[in-house]
């Protein structure tokens, strides 16, 4: 079956849309994991300076880790980021 130049038009078109969204939408998916690396990094310090306490080491499974996930677990859900 041979196409009209109008539905080849059309094809084109959309082609050309498809690729500016599938762009778009990598361009997003990289922001938020940079957003979200940098997040969980700073959250990291934060757990890091509240346990060691200027301790060489920290007392990982002590209270703070665990009230800290329980509580965020509640606010923001398992992964803390919905899917897109």
């Amino acid at each position: 079956m041979i196409k009209s130049p109008q539905i080849n038009k059309f094809d084109n078109v959309y082609h050309q849309i498809k690729l500016i969204l599938n762009e778009a939408r990598h361009h997003a998916y990289r922001a938020v994991n940079f957003a979200m690396v940098q997040a969980y990094w700073q959250i990291g310090k934060i757990i890091v300076e509240e346990e060691q306490w200027g301790k060489e080491r920290a007392g990982y499974g002590e209270f703070i880790v665990k009230e800290l996930s329980k509580k965020v677990t509640i606010d923001f859900g398992n992964g803390l980021v919905e899917p897109i």
